[in-house]
């Protein structure tokens, strides 16, 4: 049996091998900043953007109030809480008062 012999890459390879991965590098960056770009000029996106979860509407929502609700009081109560507290938990299903805004809750007595 014979054993074939293992060729060397000569200059002209390695050369062609470091070309193809330095334009390849290239053009991988150059997409990417294309749709960086793309997603900036495209995407609206708020001045201060807000994550649902961390923001306290899923808690709200899951508590029985609807979506855009951010903070709960007692209707035999006068203070709102923000709906991811143990206060705001607490409140009984029929008690729950739903507010979308501290201005909202503010404006209609309570006080936080």
């Amino acid at each position: 049996m014979e054993l074939h012999e293992r060729k060397e890459i000569g200059t002209f390879g390695k050369l062609l091998l470091f070309l193809i991965t330095a334009i390849s590098i290239i053009i991988m960056f150059t997409i990417f900043f294309y749709l960086e770009d793309w997603r900036v000029e495209n995407i609206q996106q708020d001045t201060a953007p807000e994550d649902i979860i961390t923001s306290g509407m899923l808690a709200c929502v899951e508590m029985g109030c609807p979506l855009g609700t951010k903070y709960i009081g007692s209707s035999m109560g006068e203070v709102y809480h923000d709906c991811i507290t143990s206060q705001a938990r607490s409140i009984k299903a029929d008690n729950r008062v739903c507010f979308t805004s501290a201005d909202d809750a503010i404006d209609k007595g309570y006080r936080n």
